[in-house]
């Protein structure tokens, strides 16, 4: 992949650690390339995203636990923005290995 190395780590480390933070106790995360894309899931063994609720987790300030007293609600609006600003996209999938929420980003691949 190329783009903003410090930004992209950002980005896996934010992901990683709400996976941490929100799970049981499992975390998977996969990278792959597909094409002339690279494809990054982090998935959970958590409550998951409810699917009504799966838009509203990339606003910013937005927490699904609003009664949570840590956290500005920031974190996934910082990812997107940072995840598009590399022309990828990034969205909420069904957790297939642990049952939890999954988010999936999409990159271009670098030459």
């Amino acid at each position: 992949m190329e783009g903003d190395a410090a930004r992209l780590r950002q980005v896996v480390t934010n992901l990683v650690e709400n996976a941490c933070k929100y799970g049981r106790g499992q975390v998977w995360v996969e990278g792959r390339r597909v094409g002339d894309r690279v494809s990054i899931r982090v998935e959970d063994d958590g409550p998951g995203i409810p699917p009504e609720a799966r838009h509203a987790v990339f606003e910013r300030f937005r927490r699904l636990d609003e009664n949570r007293v840590t956290g500005a609600g920031v974190g996934l609006y910082l990812v997107k923005a940072l995840v598009e600003a590399h022309g990828g996209s990034i969205a909420v999938a069904d957790g297939r290995r642990l049952g939890g929420a999954c988010l999936q980003v999409e990159l271009p691949a670098g030459t």
